[in-house]
C-alpha cells in the first residue's frame, strides 16, 4: 500500500526530462532543511515558518508551527520512519526559551521531546546539525558565534560532550559506519579542505585521518545504498565559523561511524564512536572545499563539493574516500543536503527553496 501511494506521488514528474523538481518556492521563508520522506513527501523545515510536507509536485500537504517553538534546525530521519528536530522550545511564558530535540511521526504529529546538551544552554548557536546511528545514538553537531562541537545522546537520553573546538570549522558529519564497539564518523572540516575519520570509542575519540576526494568539498549526503555525494562549489573561499553538518555513515556492531563537515579547514571527518566515546578519528580531503553531504539508506555517501559547485558521490571502500560520479549542479549556497530512496533533496536557505533530484544508485 504504501509502495502505491508513493508511486501515485511521483507519477506527475518525468524524471527522464527533469533536473530537479523545486519545493516550497511560495512557501518558504527560511529553509533549514530537508528529507524526502520513504513515501517521496518532502519534510522541510523552516527557521521562522515550522514544519512543512510537501509533494513532489510541490504542493503544500501540512505545515505545523506553534507559538512556543521557535529556530528549526537539524532534521534527522529514524529507521522506524519518525523525524527528529532542533528547535527551541517555551514550555510556558513563565520560563525562558530551551533547546529541545523534538520527535515527530511521518504526518508531523508531535511524538516526544529531550532537552538539549547543557554545555549550550546560554550559548548562541549559529546552525545544528542531526543525525542517526542504527545502534540508537543520537549526534548533534553545533556551530556558535566563537566555537564548534560535537555531543552524542545514547538511548537512555544522557549527552556527552565528543568535541568542542575553536579555530576550526566542521560543517557536516554523518555516521560511516558501526564497527564492533567503534562509531566511525565522518567530519567535513574547510580549513584544511578535508574530510576526517574519527574512531569514537566510550565517549572519546581514539583515532583521526584526513582524506581529500575533491578539491573544495561542500555538503555531503548518504543515500540508503551507503552512496557518499560530495558537493563541490566554486566561488570564493568563506569561512563561516561553524559545523555545518553531521551524518551517521554505519553502524557495525557497538560503533557508530559519523561524518562530520568541518568547514575552515575544509575536510570531511570520520568519527568511530563507542560507549558515548571517539575511539577513532581521521580527516580525509576527498575534495578541496567540502560543504553539506548526506548517506541514504543504502550508506552511499554524497558530498557537496564548493570548488566545482556540484553534488559528488564518494567511493568510501578501501582506506581513502575518493569521488567516482558527479550526481548534480549545486549552488554555493547550498545550505543542507539529504538523500534517501533514490532522491537528493538540497535546501537553499538563501532563495528560499528545496531542490529535489532523482539519481540512480552508483553501486
Amino acid at each position: 500500500m504504501e509502495l502505491k501511494k508513493a508511486a501515485q506521488l511521483s507519477a506527475g514528474v518525468e524524471w527522464h526530462n527533469v533536473d530537479c523538481v523545486r519545493i516550497g518556492e511560495c512557501f518558504l521563508r527560511e529553509p533549514s532543511g530537508a528529507i524526502v520522506l520513504p513515501n517521496t513527501s518532502i519534510f522541510v523545515t523552516d527557521s521562522q515558518l515550522g514544519l512543512f510536507l510537501f509533494s513532489l509536485n510541490s504542493d503544500l500537504i501540512r505545515n505545523v508551527s506553534n507559538v512556543d517553538w521557535r529556530w528549526a534546525q537539524g532534521a534527522a530521519l529514524l529507521p522506524n520512519g519518525h523525524l527528529l528536530v532542533s528547535m527551541m522550545v517555551r514550555e510556558s511564558s513563565a520560563v525562558p526559551w530551551r533547546r529541545f530535540i523534538m520527535k515527530f511521526d511521518s504526518d508531523l504529529n508531535f511524538v516526544a521531546k529531550v532537552e538539549g546538551p547543557k554545555w549550550i544552554e546560554e550559548e548562541t548557536i549559529l546552525r545544528e546539525r542531526l543525525c542517526a546511528a542504527s545502534n540508537g545514538n543520537i549526534y548533534f553537531a553545533v556551530a556558535g558565534e566563537t566555537f564548534s562541537a560535537l555531543y552524542e545522546l545514547s538511548p537512555d537520553a544522557k549527552w556527552t560532550e565528543l568535541e568542542h573546538k575553536r579555530g576550526q570549522t566542521f560543517i557536516d558529519v554523518q555516521v560511516l559506519a558501526v564497527v564492533g564497539p567503534v562509531t566511525e564518523l565522518l567530519l567535513v572540516e574547510e580549513r584544511r579542505g578535508c574530510v576526517c575519520l574519527y574512531g569514537i570509542r566510550e565517549s572519546s575519540v581514539a583515532v583521526r585521518r584526513s582524506m581529500t576526494p575533491v578539491e573544495r568539498p561542500g555538503a555531503m549526503c548518504i543515500d540508503e545504498q551507503q552512496q557518499l555525494f560530495l558537493h563541490l562549489a566554486d566561488g570564493r573561499h568563506q569561512k563561516p565559523s561553524e559545523f555545518d553538518c553531521s551524518h551517521v555513515l554505519a553502524v557495525v556492531g557497538p560503533v557508530t561511524e559519523l561524518l562530520l563537515v568541518e568547514e575552515r579547514r575544509g575536510c570531511v571527518c570520520l568519527y568511530g564512536i563507542r560507549e558515548s566515546s571517539v575511539a577513532v578519528r581521521r580527516s580525509m580531503t576527498p575534495v578541496e572545499r567540502p560543504g553539506a553531504m548526506c548517506i541514504d539508506e543504502q550508506q552511499q555517501l554524497f558530498l557537496h563539493d564548493l570548488r566545482q559547485a556540484k553534488v559528488r558521490h564518494i567511493q568510501t571502500s578501501g582506506n581513502s574516500f575518493e569521488p567516482d560520479a558527479d550526481v548534480a549542479l549545486a549552488e554555493k549556497s547550498l545550505y543542507a543536503l539529504s538523500a534517501n530512496n533514490g532522491f537528493l533533496a538540497a535546501t537553499y536557505r538563501s532563495i528560499n527553496l528545496v531542490r529535489v533530484h532523482k539519481y540512480k544508485s552508483i553501486k
